[in-house]
């Protein structure tokens, strides 16, 4: 089953954007890999077209999209979130490690979509291709805790998307990770791709796959029994699948509970990935003021730091 968006582009003056990237900003997707995968044809002025086609202001489009059963059975679930901040435009929540953030196959249910639903006016996203991510701006990996926005209407998320998409979001991360890592400060930056032999994996490459740039900043360094391990601040200046995960793991120091890259450490055994995205800042909508929202380490982090020994 599929069904039509009438869309008229509104752009300013003499500026161009390749259409997933417009439709994303307007809130018709998720994501551009979304709307990959559901949208089954695209035409701009009456013309078959790709997504990577450019638009300018008054073009007039038509995308056909695939149905998706899940989008249109989601509903409110009463699960107790912690609501961080909120306003009209935007709520911040504190999403446990653990929760994944929106449904898809084998989560159904009890997603973080499902819980902000509670908070958001469906009226006012009339047209939106994918209610199953229902206000989600971005994504944070199931075992990874911390700060995450929701947009509570589509201005929010066009705006929120956009900042987004133009490398204009500053975001703090949280982790232990196995090692002293020796540098105090320093960059890395490399390009991404998924691995060939684990489709579920990704891995580090010269040349090959997207670039990824992170900022690490070590913070302590400590022992636990005779394991050596690094307090750190991740400051990610991309945001690729993965990125900090694999970024650390090519130093040679993956993060602490990491099941997918790291061992099973013998010291911590049923830990808990130890990666929190600890700050979260963008403007507020049509505003040269900042949102600044933080949210505090998780209890399994915390009580690791607190039985560590010096270094």
């Amino acid at each position: 089953m599929t069904r039509d968006i009438h869309v008229v582009v509104d752009l300013p003056d003499r500026e161009s954007l390749r259409v997933d990237i417009y439709l994303v900003m307007q809130g018709y997707a998720y994501s551009r890999s979304a709307l990959k995968r559901t949208c089954v044809l695209i035409e701009i002025e009456g013309k078959k077209s790709k997504l990577s086609s450019l638009v300018r202001h008054g073009n007039s489009l038509v995308i056909t999209f695939e149905h998706n059963e899940i989008s249109s059975t989601i509903s409110s679930q009463d699960i107790d979130i912690d609501i961080l901040d909120q306003d009209n435009d935007v709520l911040f929540v504190n999403k446990p490690s653990g929760m994944v953030v929106h449904p898809g196959i084998g989560n159904l249910e009890g997603t973080l979509a499902h819980a902000c639903l509670r908070y958001i006016d469906t009226s006012l996203w009339e047209g939106f291709s994918e209610t199953n991510r229902l206000g989600i701006v971005h994504r944070l990996d199931g075992e990874t805790s911390g700060v995450i926005a929701v947009a509570k209407h589509r201005d929010s998320y066009s705006w929120i998307t956009r900042q987004f998409a133009e490398h204009m979001v500053d975001k703090e991360y949280r982790a232990v990770v196995k090692g002293f890592v020796q540098k105090e400060l320093f960059d890395i930056e490399s390009y991404i791709q998924r691995d060939r032999h684990h489709r579920t994996r990704f891995v580090v490459d010269k040349s090959k796959g997207r670039y990824a740039y992170t900022r690490v900043r070590v913070l302590q360094r400590f022992r636990i029994d005779d394991g050596n391990f690094s307090y750190v601040a991740l400051f990610p200046k991309t945001g690729r699948t993965h990125q900090l995960r694999v970024h650390m793991q090519s130093l040679g120091h993956p993060i602490l509970g990491d099941k997918k890259y790291a061992r099973k450490d013998s010291r911590l055994p049923d830990a808990l990935m130890h990666l929190h995205a600890y700050n979260l800042s963008f403007l507020r909508c049509d505003s040269t003021e900042k949102y600044r929202v933080q949210a505090p380490l998780p209890s399994h982090m915390l009580k690791t730091l607190e039985c560590c020994g010096e270094a």
